[in-house]
């Protein structure tokens, strides 16, 4: 196992290896650089000492003249003479060109035998102007060693010549260099290995020193990793007492860390606690949920069923309110056809009572007349009867449909009662439920209300059957009579004016059982549009149905895999150990 700690020490001991690299490098450097200073500060002062030993009247009386005469071999001899005397490899005098940034020598030190001499106003191949435009300002200026493969290593420094407080040339002065590095060398040589080895013992006292210290420090993170390593393996108690032991020292980021993972080893556990109580929960609440779709599914194929009952029982009542209105509209025709005949008769009769003024010769006429009248009232009586019958058959008809609207409100209640145990689901099927009902409800009042008025109808009709049979009575006893004797004809008349007067009274009551039948077709239409709409509604409440049955078996879907996700969840709860 590769120890943090024995990272961290050979990542510190690179470093230091690197830092004590960087320093040796920089200590030569330095060295180097103090040498060269130290060489440039004294080729300062004697360079300084030489430009003070220049007759400053002479050089500027040269400066006039920059020509080869007395005066410049004056100078020049006298800085060859400093050149021999302070061993310096070139002492000379330059001129700067402002404008064009050019240096340029005036007065070569080299002794007059010399060769090499340069000419005067010969341009500087080495010196630029960067290098002594400080110098005429009243400053000194030195180059850094200049590696020439002609002269070797030299310096160079330059100094003002001065005329009281102005500036009137620059003396230069080369040094030899070569002796720099070798100088550096040595002082390096005896300073390097001490320190070199001082910096070793150093590094190998800090680096074990902090190993060591790290190695304690760091102790409680191999502790933490074993929890760690327990919480994945899903032993929460075990990492718990591990954490719990942990001893850390100090306020440092070490101990921060231990207190926090404790805490999150705690609240882990708390959470796992949870998640088991949760999921035991959930587990028996998905059951019981599913339970309970299982109950309502089976609800609800009962409500299809009886709602598709409702709508094949409302089909039925919508094809029998239809053959109830076209035997009304039949019976209508009939009654309007006895209204007719009345009126006929009670014309009839009206003119033979005025023709029986004009005696006894119309009497066989007024016979045959009230023979037809018998025949009128017998067939009258028998349409008569026959509406009574059909009366009957409506009553009974009112009757199913009364039954059909109790039978109607009593599943849109129970279609209530189970939408309401479905809940929010519900909602749609009880407003589609309670429109039902009250459908129902005003079929069963407009069955209740047709039943009265074919009751009144039908106690008009008896009485019509029973006046119709007396009129009958009464006109063959008239008929007797005139056919047996024409000394009753008084009599006679006074029976057909009765029966004239009973002739209009059953032309008033036909006239009203044509309105009342009218009114009857009125309320049978009425009833029929009603119960399409029924029949229409019970369509779309199957239909809704169909589509909450639809619902609830996703839902039922939707439960099991609740279900399923609760016995994953338990599953996964029950790794861990807490």
């Amino acid at each position: 196992m590769n120890k943090l700690s024995t990272k961290i020490g050979f990542v510190l001991l690179a470093g230091m290896v690197i830092t004590l690299i960087g320093s040796l490098l920089l200590m030569y450097k330095s060295t180097n650089d103090t040498v060269e200073k130290t060489i440039a500060m004294s080729s300062l002062d004697l360079a300084g000492h030489i430009a003070q030993g220049i007759n400053p009247t002479a050089y500027a009386e040269f400066l006039n003249n920059q020509s080869e005469t007395s005066t410049y071999w004056e100078i020049r001899e006298q800085l060859s003479d400093y050149k021999q005397k302070t061993g310096a490899l070139y002492v000379y005098t330059l001129g700067i060109d402002a404008k064009s940034e050019k240096v340029h020598i005036l007065i070569d030190g080299m002794s007059k035998e010399e060769k090499k001499a340069v000419s005067i106003l010969s341009t500087t191949t080495a010196t630029t102007y960067s290098d002594v435009k400080d110098v005429m300002k009243g400053k000194v200026s030195t180059t850094s060693i200049v590696h020439d493969p002609e002269y070797g290593d030299y310096l160079s420094v330059f100094v003002p010549i001065k005329q009281g407080n102005e500036v009137i040339g620059i003396l230069g002065v080369d040094i030899d260099a070569s002796k720099v590095d070798s100088t550096a060398s040595k002082v390096l040589g005896g300073i390097l290995p001490l320190t070199i080895i001082i910096n070793v013992i150093l590094i190998a006292i800090v680096v074990g020193a902090l190993i060591w210290y790290l190695t304690k420090k760091l102790k409680p993170l191999r502790e933490v990793s074993m929890a760690a390593k327990e919480i994945a393996n899903g032993d929460l108690i075990a990492a718990n007492e591990l954490i719990s032991n942990t001893k850390v020292k100090g306020n440092d980021e070490i101990n921060v860390l231990v207190k926090a993972f404790a805490e999150m080893t705690n609240n882990t556990i708390s959470i796992v606690h949870s998640m088991k109580s949760s999921s035991l929960q959930l587990l028996e609440a998905s059951s019981d949920i599913e339970h309970k779709i299982n109950e309502m599914d089976i609800s609800t194929q009962y409500i299809v069923k009886g709602i598709q009952q409702v709508a094949g029982a409302t089909e039925v009542q919508l094809h029998r309110s239809e053959e109830s209105s076209r035997v009304i509209e039949e019976m209508t025709i009939g009654i309007q056809k006895i209204a007719e005949a009345s009126s006929e008769v009670s014309e009839q009769t009206n003119h033979v009572s005025i023709q029986m003024s004009n005696g006894n010769k119309d009497l066989n006429e007024l016979s045959e007349q009230i023979l037809q009248v018998k025949d009128v009232m017998l067939q009258t009586s028998s349409e008569i009867k026959k509406l009574d019958v059909q009366a009957n058959e409506i009553v009974n008809i009112v009757h199913l449909i009364t039954g059909i609207a109790e039978q109607t409100n009593l599943l849109a209640l129970n279609a209530a009662i189970e939408s309401a145990r479905a809940g929010e689901h519900g909602k749609g099927f009880a407003v589609v439920s309670n429109e039902v009902r009250k459908l129902a409800e005003g079929t069963k009042e407009s069955a209740t209300n047709i039943q009265e008025s074919l009751l009144n109808f039908k106690s008009i009709i008896n009485k019509s059957v029973a006046m119709m049979e007396t009129g009958t009575k009464e006109v063959e006893e008239g008929t007797k009579v005139v056919l047996n004797t024409r000394e009753t004809f008084n009599e006679t008349i006074k029976s057909y004016e009765h029966v004239s007067d009973q002739i209009q009274e059953i032309s008033s009551i036909t006239e009203q059982m044509a309105a009342g039948s009218q009114e009857i077709n009125a309320s049978i239409e009425n009833f029929a549009a009603l119960t399409k709409e029924t029949a229409e509604a019970s369509q779309q409440v199957a239909h809704s149905t169909d589509q909450q049955a639809k619902s609830m078996e996703d839902i039922s879907f939707s439960t099991t895999s609740m279900v399923k996700l609760a016995n994953g969840l338990e599953k996964s709860v029950e790794q861990f150990n807490a």
